[in-house]
């Protein structure tokens, strides 16, 4: 909970962590209002309770994630910027990783060629200026793959979008 959803760039380390901490936390929290307000409970109560969450949080986790990564209302929006090679591979890899939170829904590229057509199932929908209105249709990520641009370029698109939506865009930080 505390950090941990939507979870989206989250490396296994880091979402380990986070669990331990929420785990260990909640543990704590129980702990204390039953000392304060409840009937006494043995430290060995609380201690196993914390190891048998300790253990299978991640792995329910883990299966509800693999589950659920096959339903279409899964993860968080997101749009890539580039449809050539870069986005294409990139495309591919969030669409096979159940692990991943993201859920690509649109492309955008200044080709106009490729505008009405798709990659992997993912439909490129315009040019990149068309940012700011997808981010104000709910996209709240953006996955840069445009490795030919130069930084002020992509900056430029992801500026665009965080006007929408400041505080739920992944760009890079140049």
């Amino acid at each position: 909970m505390i950090g941990l959803y939507p979870g989206i760039g989250l490396s296994d380390v880091d979402e380990f962590r986070l669990i331990t901490t929420t785990v260990t936390a909640v543990s704590a929290a129980v702990g204390v209002s039953v000392a304060i307000f409840g009937e006494p409970v043995e430290v060995a109560a609380i201690a196993a309770t914390w190891a048998v969450s300790f253990l299978s949080v991640p792995g329910v986790r883990s299966l509800a994630r693999t589950f659920a990564s096959r339903m279409p209302w899964w993860g968080v929006p997101t749009v890539m910027l580039g449809a050539g090679n870069a986005g294409s591979a990139m495309l591919e890899r969030l669409r096979e990783d159940e692990h991943s939170s993201a859920r690509p829904v649109a492309v955008l590229d200044d080709d106009p060629t490729l505008h009405g057509t798709s990659i992997h199932g993912v439909p490129i929908v315009g040019p990149l200026d068309q940012a700011e209105r997808l981010a104000r249709a709910g996209v709240r990520v953006a996955v840069v793959a445009m490795p030919s641009r130069s930084a002020t370029e992509l900056w430029a698109s992801c500026r665009r979008m965080q006007r929408t939506s400041p505080r739920s865009s992944s760009c890079p930080n140049w």
